[in-house]
This record gives C-alpha cells, structure tokens and sequence, in this order.
C-alpha cells in the first residue's frame, strides 16, 4: 500500500511551459499532474470528518437504545446495535484515520515539495548564465526552496483542514437537520457574521461591529426572557413573537441596505 500511495504522484515529472505570473496559474502549473493523488487525498480526508460525525450518531444512537430497552433484553434486543458500535470505533474509524494520515503523509508532503522544486530549478537553469552574474544564485535557490515548501503547505493544509472541516460541517448540518432543523441554523452564524464583516465599511468597521455585537447582546437579554414567559403560556404566542421579531429584523436590513443610483 504504500507503493501504490507513493506512485500516485510523480515527484520529478516535468511541468508544461513557463511557470504563470498569476497565483491560481502558478498554483496549477506546480501542481499539474498531481491532482489525482491530491482528489485521493482530500477524499479520505473527508471520510475521516464523515467518521467523526458518525462517531456522534452511533453514540446518541447506543445511548437512546440502552435507555429505551430494559436491562434483561438489552443483548437481545440491540446485540448488533453494540456489535456495530464497538466494530466502528474498534476496526473502521481507526482504518479511515490511518488512511487519512496515510494518504498525506505518503502522498502529498514527500512528493508536492520534490515536484515544485524540479520545476522551478528546471525554468531557473534554462535561463542564461549572465542571469547569475550578480550573485543572485544563493538567493534564488532560497526562493526555490521557500516557494516549493509554501505550496506544500497550501496543498496539505488543504486538504487536512479545508476537506475535513468541510466534510464535518456539512454531515452535522445534515444529522442536524434530520433531527431539528432549527437547531442545523445555529450552524449559520458564523456564516452571516462573516458576511457582515466583508459588507462593513472598511473606515468604520470596527465601531460598526461592535454595535452590532452590542445590539445582539441587549437584544438576547430583553427576548429571551419574553421567549421563556410566553412559553409556559402556549407555545403558538412564543412562535408569534418569534415571527414578529423576525419581520422586523427584515424590515431593519432592507432599510439599511444602500440606495440603487
């Protein structure tokens, strides 16, 4: 197996023209021929998010089971429930774990950083020797190295991180959904606060939020007290202020949203 990971990029294959002046060209141009062991990579990274997230549904799904079955029937009753369990948490997490860690430690970081570097040493010794008259070849080599190492990173931390990560939010968005889907919205405020922050003019951002931060705080305070009361009244009065908070909330963006010319 670890043959076959480190064949599935070849550190020294020649790259296709002259390295590109724009960054995501240049990143393709160092990483073209790679992408296959890259895709590799990145999948079994999200398996390993889709395993973290089963980790959770099979807990509540134990948990739920051993409370609901009495104790003299709990073997006959969900013996293959446990079975699962244990066989998930003991043989098939662990493999997709290991095949995780497998897949970058064997794919990516021994084979990006060889590759970029052949390519650029390659376009660097095809220039002419008056190129390195002034004693710029220390540096340049340095450069090479420092270039070769930073895609390395991008790529492994790419794949490490962003799939994995993504893979995560996304199955527990899902498993959220699939029980509350009032609960998958909570998933969604750092979205919208990242949105706000992008729309923020740039002079007053900070100051902007804060005050936003400040209008959430007092507003929590004042409501969910009011959520509390009128719950224990009924439900339906609770959910009636809820959408009349919510109307007005629209009302206040598109009101401060900017004018059309």
């Amino acid at each position: 197996m670890h043959r076959l990971f480190a064949r599935m990029i070849d550190a020294f294959r020649p790259a296709d023209g002259p390295p590109p002046r724009k960054l995501l060209a240049f990143f393709r141009w160092c990483l073209s021929g790679a992408w296959p062991g890259l895709i590799f990579a990145a999948f079994t990274s999200a398996l390993g998010g889709i395993a973290d997230v089963a980790s959770a549904v099979l807990l509540g799904a134990v948990v739920d089971a051993v409370i609901s079955t009495p104790v003299d029937r709990i073997w006959a009753d969900q013996g293959w429930l446990i079975f699962g369990f244990a066989a998930f948490f003991l043989v098939i997490r662990p493999a997709v774990v290991g095949l995780s860690t497998a897949s970058s430690s064997v794919i990516i970081n021994p084979n990006i950083l060889p590759l970029v570097l052949s390519r650029l040493h390659r376009w660097t010794m095809g220039h002419a020797v008056t190129f390195f008259d002034n004693d710029f070849a220390g540096r340049i080599a340095q450069k090479q190295m420092q270039t070769a190492r930073a895609v390395t990173e991008v790529a492994s931390e790419f794949v490490n991180v962003v799939t994995f990560a993504l893979a995560s939010v996304l199955g527990s968005a899902a498993f959220l959904v699939s029980v509350d889907r009032r609960g998958a919205v909570a998933l969604m405020n750092p979205l919208s606060l990242s949105v706000q922050n992008e729309h923020s003019p740039r002079a007053s951002a900070a100051t902007q939020l804060s005050c936003n931060a400040m209008l959430m705080n007092l507003g929590a305070v004042a409501l969910y007290p009011a959520f509390g009361a009128l719950a224990e009244r009924g439900l339906k009065q609770a959910l009636l202020l809820g959408a009349v908070c919510c109307v007005l909330g629209l009302g206040l963006f598109l009101r401060g949203l900017p004018a059309k010319p």
